[in-house]
């Protein structure tokens, strides 16, 4: 018997060791197998379009006060968003994991995630010199950017459609000939991406308005700038303007090839899966593409905001995460010198970070996806305003 039991045991190790890497070799199915709505994108019943001249569409407008006006502890509150000398227009992440591909743009679960956690830890990092615009959207699922799919496509052109109406409408009702930055992360970016191709690319007069794009957490492959894009670069220094800023963030250490990340980006008039092709990073503490790493001490402040999230949250149960938006009406200090950073092969690659409020919402051992822009908070906050001040005020030639 005691043989037979070893031999039992041995063989649940070997079983076990033999799931184990079968699940690691093939995590992505898997998540998106557990993820995915259950009924196809041409299953779905009809889902009301936003309508963007009625605020409800707008998760942050400086006709209203809303949490992208908040500013970190310590800080001068903005007084008034109509005294900003430029505009940003912001695209939100992913926060919708409900039963359809696509999310209603007035769904209260992930607007919710929007209207607190997103508006305090992202959008508000431009309201230092920008007023601040970010459309509701009935965003792809979660499940789009696990795995390429049919599906994903479609939910991807349906969620485009909206940010595209949503620019446009800024542009006749509230922009006036004022300069503008692009911003937005994750999902947000690649939307962002396909609105400067289609949209300021190839428009003169927009490009004359246009500061610049801040593409975080979606990759960029870096011959775009070379054969997709006809006017629009990569950023090389920190006051460069007409350009565009990316990066997506790692624990330095680990593979972004094993990590589910952003795969998705239109190009060339499809949308594609990047795969190994070089991309652009330039670095937050620097804002150069060179390479090398930045010392902490350049860190000008990481935001630390913790995310409590609800039992029933999509990744264990399904559904859209729960969170109360109120937990985030206040803003944290700062904490400078969190991070150094590199940029290398493509990738930004910082420090392992200590605290739960950087450990959270980490996917895998080293994707630091979701603090794309909490870890750098203080330096995108002072470079936008440095880069629209830049624009408004170019040297003149010699």
């Amino acid at each position: 018997m005691g043989r037979l039991a070893r031999m039992g045991l041995m063989i649940l190790v070997a079983a076990a060791f033999v799931g184990a890497v079968l699940a690691f070799q093939y995590q992505k199915e898997i998540a998106y197998r557990f993820l995915a709505p259950e009924t196809g994108y041409d299953e779905m019943g009809i889902i009301p379009r936003p309508v963007y001249l009625f605020p409800k569409w707008w998760s942050a407008h400086p006709d209203f006060d809303d949490f992208a006006d908040r500013v970190p502890a310590g800080l001068d509150l903005v007084e008034s968003q109509a005294d900003a000398p430029a505009d940003v227009f912001f695209i939100h992440p992913t926060t919708y994991l409900g039963d359809d591909w696509n999310a209603h743009g007035d769904d209260a679960a992930a607007g919710a995630i929007v209207d607190g956690l997103v508006l305090t830890a992202q959008a508000s990092a431009f309201n230092g010199c920008c007023r601040v615009f970010v459309p509701r959207y009935r965003q792809a699922h979660l499940a789009t950017f696990v795995k390429s799919s049919a599906n994903g496509r479609k939910a991807l052109e349906l969620a485009s459609i909206d940010v595209m109406r949503a620019f446009e409408e800024y542009m006749h009702e509230w922009n006036e000939g004022r300069p503008f930055i692009i911003a937005g992360h994750s999902q947000g970016a690649a939307l962002a991406l396909r609105l400067i191709s289609e949209v300021i690319d190839e428009t003169p007069m927009l490009r004359k308005l246009f500061v610049g794009a801040y593409i975080l957490g979606a990759g960029i492959a870096l011959d775009r700038f070379e054969s997709d894009w006809e006017t629009i670069s990569a950023c090389e220094t920190a006051t460069d303007f007409g350009c565009v800023i990316s990066w997506e963030t790692y624990v330095e250490g680990t593979d972004p090839a094993e990590s589910i990340g952003i795969r998705e980006e239109f190009y060339l008039r499809h949308w594609v899966t990047l795969a190994d092709e070089p991309r652009n990073c330039i670095n937050p503490l620097t804002w150069s593409r060179e390479p090398g790493r930045a010392d902490a001490s350049l860190n000008l402040g990481a935001l630390p905001i913790k995310v409590d999230l609800k039992p029933g949250w999509g990744l264990i149960f399904g559904g859209t995460p729960e969170i109360d938006k109120a937990d985030f009406a206040t803003m944290p200090v700062p904490i400078p010198g969190y991070t150094g950073a590199e940029c290398r092969d493509g990738f930004l690659f910082v420090d392992a970070p200590q605290d739960d409020a950087f450990r959270s919402l980490m996917l895998g051992d080293g994707n630091l996806h979701a603090y794309d822009i909490g870890l750098f908070y203080m330096n995108i906050r002072q470079n936008a305003v440095d880069r629209v001040q830049a624009f408004l005020e170019p040297p003149e030639a010699p």
